[in-house]
């Protein structure tokens, strides 16, 4: 089963709690993202390769397509961007609910500067793993590794809640 696909099945699981009540939505969205960091992590406690990024302990090259595999493939490496996409996607469908946040006009400055700093910081701290001839320091690797999928995320999710709370046409599209 693709990704897409699995992650699909598990959504309602994430819409429900939004559509019965915001507020514990939005706490259970939360704490979503908080496991799904620690989710994605799960191999490396087993002392399996989370990333290429580890190349330094790969042995040999099946362990480094079984790393990539990983890295690319299963789904719960989708998971932070997949729950995000659908917090996103419930504060645009759902701008009337929130219409004395979103009608502030500081809102829309403050999203359209999230959207760099965000994607721009989650680039540059994984460029600091670029160096496969020195082994990476363990902590900031998995920091990077979870942490930087929630700014990436956070940040390609701000320019599109923007575009979409500010222009009538977009959203009801």
């Amino acid at each position: 089963m693709s990704i897409l696909f699995q992650l699909q099945i598990i959504s309602p699981l994430i819409l429900i709690p939004l559509y019965y009540s915001t507020k514990f939505g939005i706490i259970f969205i939360s704490f979503s993202i908080i496991a799904s960091c620690f989710v994605q992590l799960l191999p490396k406690f087993f002392g399996l390769p989370i990333a290429p990024f580890e190349i330094s302990d790969i042995v040999s090259v099946d362990q480094f397509q079984k790393s990539i595999f990983r890295y690319n493939i299963r789904p719960e490496q989708s998971l932070i961007s997949f729950i995000i996409g659908i917090l996103i996607g419930f504060l645009i469908t759902n701008k009337e609910m929130f219409t004395n946040v979103f009608n502030k006009k500081f809102v829309p400055i403050i999203l359209w500067i999230i959207f760099p700093l965000f994607c721009s910081s989650a680039i540059i701290w994984g460029e600091n793993f670029k160096d496969f001839e020195i082994a990476p320091n363990i902590l900031d690797l998995l920091l990077w590794f979870s942490l930087g999928k929630i700014l990436w995320s956070l940040g390609c999710g701000s320019l599109i809640l923007v575009l979409c709370i500010r222009s009538e046409g977009l959203s009801k599209k």
